[in-house]
């Protein structure tokens, strides 16, 4: 079960300001740290924040899902480089990772850290829904050109790869044999055929979204 310390940084990033929360979880991860058996060496960070039990409530998320909401970016800071690549891929029970969560809630700079750090923009959430899928269909434009842009570059770099294969193996003598991908990560041609994101459903922005379980 989480510690006290984990429940009380939990309370106070629902609660207060980031830089009020970061304080309170920073004193959760040198707690955790301290005890041995909760302390996992070959990731270097608490077992308490990569536990799946380690949840606020019926929704399965974890610390890094709270901060993504709240827009928390220093306490995403040190979530991340706490948790690293298994924080960012946790999901809550709907199958929503923080940088989905994230993307609907229309945080660029989140997204941002979420993606450098790692986060995976093709993961697919219960409802078949990419991060950018989810921005754009609450009308985020930011983060949906932010996100769209990284796609892009990302493809870019892959298909000039594919070509310096393609070059150095028919300067060989051997065969073109490289697999085109159609499918980027996050932009399916589902999200390249979409509307602008104006046109996407006419309902008003609620403000913070909790995503259905």
């Amino acid at each position: 079960m989480p510690s006290p310390a984990w429940r009380e940084a939990f309370t106070y990033m629902w609660r207060e300001t980031d830089d009020i929360a970061l304080q309170v979880l920073k004193h959760a991860v040198e707690v955790a740290k301290s005890d041995c058996r909760d302390y996992a060496d070959d990731f270097r960070v608490p077992r308490t924040l990569l536990d799946p039990k380690t949840i606020h409530n019926a929704n399965k998320w974890t610390l890094l899902h709270v901060a993504a909401v709240f827009n928390h970016l220093q306490c995403a800071e040190l979530l991340v480089k706490s948790g690293g690549r298994q924080a960012l891929r946790h999901t809550s029970n709907n199958g929503s990772t923080a940088l989905h969560l994230a993307a609907m809630n229309g945080h660029e700079a989140m997204v941002k850290l979420l993606n450098e750090s790692g986060g995976s923009l093709k993961a697919l959430n219960s409802h078949g829904r990419t991060p950018l899928l989810e921005a754009a269909r609450f009308k985020h434009q930011g983060v949906v050109e932010y996100l769209t842009a990284v796609s892009a570059e990302r493809k870019a770099l892959r298909d000039e790869q594919r070509r310096k294969i393609r070059a150095a193996k028919l300067e060989s003598g051997g065969g073109d044999d490289v697999s085109d991908d159609d499918e980027e990560e996050g932009i399916s041609k589902k999200a390249t055929s979409m509307p602008p994101v104006a046109a996407i459903g006419e309902e008003k922005d609620p403000g913070i979204r909790f995503p259905p379980i």
